[in-house]
């Protein structure tokens, strides 16, 4: 397959021409059909994505308007790929030129179905959770109390990486009867 630097095809690709051995009367041999038809769909693809986006002005969220996951979130369909993915990292790859990687595509907005690229921003899940605690959106963070009763208050907390808050008077309790249970 070679491309032609003459007449532009009717989505507006510099003509390609087949120059593979192919059956009388066909203009492309399969192969390179099914090239220029993935070609052709990526070229779409950015404006297929705006196109489910309805864009305010200001600062206001931009809401995504095609098919969203449980949570509300939206779910955008990438060429080539057989499950869709969240369209937040299409946004930001598309507004930024940097696919998102193993990184989140986290909200400033905490609007799910928002794709405004300046209400994105990357990090890593613990970032994200982080974030989630320090704006009061967890369901743990409505608590103001441990199961014992005792105040999640800023001397009494301690944040643990996977258990999030633990209260520090249960904490040490819990310690001194497992050392006492140690001891023979």
């Amino acid at each position: 397959m070679e491309f032609n630097d003459g007449p532009r095809d009717s989505v507006g690709l510099l003509a390609i021409v087949c120059t593979h051995p192919r059956k009388q009367n066909k203009a492309w041999c399969k192969n390179c059909e099914n090239e220029r038809r993935r070609i052709v769909s990526w070229l779409w693809l950015p404006k297929r994505f705006w196109e489910k986006v309805k864009r305010s002005t200001g600062t206001a969220c931009w809401e995504w308007m095609g098919a969203t996951d449980s949570k509300g979130y939206g779910q955008f369909k990438l060429p080539e790929r057989a499950s869709p993915v969240n369209a937040s990292r299409v946004a930001y790859w598309l507004s930024t030129g940097v696919w998102p990687g193993e990184s989140q595509v986290c909200h400033k907005c905490d609007n799910p179905p928002c794709e405004n690229p300046s209400h994105l921003f990357l990090g890593t899940r613990s970032d994200n959770m982080q974030d989630m605690v320090a704006k009061g959106r967890g369901a743990q963070s409505q608590k103001t109390h441990c199961p014992q009763g005792h105040p999640y208050s800023k001397e009494n907390t301690y944040f643990h990486a996977s258990c999030g808050r633990i209260c520090r008077i249960c904490r040490r309790a819990a310690q001194r009867r497992y050392k006492a249970k140690q001891r023979p």
